[in-house]
């Protein structure tokens, strides 16, 4: 895969990744007031559905617009072409690198603070105690999870709340929440110049919690004051470990409170919102997969060629082949063997990158580099011109056309 192909994959991927957001967060509010805590979290399953609808053959009649930038190159001036598209796209495609790295990074260099904080951690039974006080109880570890617990965690809580916060803390482990934070991560690193991901990554984090407090409330009904004392005293302005599941920031928890004072929704609206959620990833994927680039545009290209020769004589016919194979179109018409060989390519911009040699007889007459767009001819004139400034030789246009 070239740069090009790279940077086209990250742009259909943000593009598809930008809509599935805008639905989410656009839903949660109604989705968690009227279909419950798990409806709003099961939205964010949108997100990856959405990534493999972009991997799905695509809408096979989709068409693109681009831009029509035309050459006129003649043997009388320099042989020119474009600016070089693959440097752009080099350039592009660095910098998304370098952005993905710094990104990883931070991430990192913010998970390794996060643990530093806890101290030194000694296991003990099916739990880490910390060496801290004052630390929040967590989870920490995507493919190893381990529950942290602070060194006064026996002192700081009563039985009851030590209870609650164990379930919910099990309650991620068993979901594989911290699997999902890791994906969290990852699609933080990869579309680092996009706001909306990380304003995203938040609202999921906290739907995460929210859900879990659903499940701890649902299993101890008569536990909601003291599973909100609970939280109140695990208060900390530290910040929040990227890859950990924990109770730390004080805004999450205050909205986490006000919803223990919510009852959970009825059977019949936790359906309704199964029913709800699944027509809305249908009806966005499908959508999503009916603008995707099509099959046809992103493999082959048709060229309406035209051939205009000295002697008066014309040739019209049509080119169809694939990007990156290479034609061959001949014509006998001008009185001398006529051969128009090369290959297309697309660039980043969705133009077309065509190398081109041109031979009359034996002799390579021309070896023309251009770079055009969909909609008008580029025209490449092969001959010279007289001293009154009249053309005499061959014209070829060529027209990319749609499907």
């Amino acid at each position: 895969m070239t740069t090009a192909d790279s940077i086209d994959a990250l742009a259909q991927a943000t593009r598809v990744l930008t809509i599935g957001l805008v639905v989410i967060l656009a839903m949660r509010p109604l989705a968690r007031h009227a279909l419950g805590a798990h409806t709003c979290y099961a939205l964010w399953w949108l997100v990856p559905a959405l990534i493999l609808a972009g991997l799905a053959p695509p809408w096979p009649d989709a068409i693109h617009a681009s831009h029509v930038v035309a050459f006129d190159l003649t043997r009388a001036a320099p042989m020119a072409s474009a600016a070089p598209s693959s440097h752009a796209s080099a350039l592009i495609f660095l910098a998304w690198l370098l952005g993905t790295a710094t990104m990883a990074w931070l991430l990192w260099k913010r998970q390794l603070a996060y643990e530093r904080s806890l101290g030194v951690l000694r296991r003990r039974g099916c739990t880490w105690i910390s060496d801290c006080d004052g630390t929040t109880p967590s989870v920490l570890g995507a493919l190893t999870p381990r529950m942290v617990l602070p060194s006064d965690f026996r002192t700081r809580f009563g039985r009851q709340e030590r209870r609650l916060i164990l379930a919910h803390e099990r309650i991620h482990i068993q979901r594989g929440d911290l699997l999902a934070n890791a994906a969290i991560a990852i699609v933080r690193c990869l579309f680092w110049f996009h706001p909306l991901v990380h304003h995203a990554a938040a609202r999921m984090r906290l739907d995460q919690e929210v859900a879990c407090d659903a499940i701890v409330v649902a299993r101890h009904p008569d536990s909601r004051r003291t599973y909100g004392e609970a939280m109140l005293k695990t208060l900390s302005h530290a910040q929040p470990a990227p890859l950990g599941a924990h109770w730390g920031n004080p805004h999450p928890i205050k909205e986490r409170i006000q919803m223990l004072t919510q009852h959970a929704p009825r059977r019949s609206s936790r359906i309704l919102g199964a029913a709800l959620l699944g027509a809305i990833c249908s009806t966005t994927m499908l959508a999503s997969w009916a603008t995707a680039p099509s099959a046809s545009s992103a493999e082959n290209f048709t060229a309406h060629v035209v051939l205009d020769f000295a002697n008066g004589a014309h040739k019209d016919l049509k080119l169809r082949q694939s990007f990156g194979k290479s034609f061959t179109i001949k014509s006998d018409e001008g009185g001398t063997p006529f051969a128009l060989a090369g290959t297309v390519t697309k660039n980043a911009e969705g133009r077309y990158d065509l190398r081109a040699e041109i031979r009359e007889g034996d002799t390579v007459a021309a070896a023309p580099h251009l770079v055009t767009a969909r909609g008008k001819p580029a025209r490449i004139r092969v001959g010279n011109i007289n001293a009154s400034g009249a053309f005499h030789g061959t014209t070829v246009a060529i027209t990319f056309t749609a499907r």
